[in-house]
């Protein structure tokens, strides 16, 4: 089982993006969230550029 962790990412897009890029080549079977990918104060354009 291959499994993807994401963690402590907070307004890094850069970071959150080349994650996502290799969880799409990797194909993990699950993808755990450990703690903060944002933080949703004052943080708008990133969150709609992750959630679009």
């Amino acid at each position: 089982m291959r499994i993807a962790l994401l963690s402590n990412i907070h307004e890094n897009l850069p970071a959150l993006e080349a994650c996502f890029k290799s969880m799409d080549e990797q194909k993990p079977d699950a993808i755990h969230c450990l703690v903060f990918l944002l933080r949703w104060k004052n943080q708008r354009k990133t969150i709609k550029r992750v959630v679009m």
